[in-house]
């Protein structure tokens, strides 16, 4: 399963995501009515993008309608979580090795 759907900012994955998470559920017509409004895109481009992400395990479908996947949700915080602290542990460590070897440097 893939933490985010790496795809160009203007594809429709990344339009169905941005949508799935400012209004959940929604049909595929719904999204596909939005979509023409930005981008000249088909039906059966959203509805296959639908299926893509909810192949993926971003999107699940009830009852007709979709909504974002809580699992990857979760999957997405734990990420971001988990680099972010590794980042900040680089940096505290970047930074103290930086300053012994400057010390080092002026003795």
């Amino acid at each position: 399963m893939s933490l985010i759907p790496l795809c160009p900012k203007n594809s429709i994955r990344v339009f169905v995501v941005k949508e799935l998470s400012n209004k959940w559920p929604q049909s595929a017509k719904s999204i596909h009515n939005k979509a023409k409004r930005h981008n000249d895109v088909s039906y059966s481009a959203v509805y296959k993008a639908l299926n893509e992400l909810a192949r993926d395990g971003i999107v699940v479908k009830r009852e007709r309608k979709y909504m974002l996947s809580t699992t990857w949700l979760q999957n997405v915080i734990d990420f971001s979580t988990t680099t972010k602290v590794k980042y900040e542990i680089f940096k505290k460590d970047n930074i103290s090795s930086r300053i012994m070897i400057e010390r080092n440097e002026f003795q």
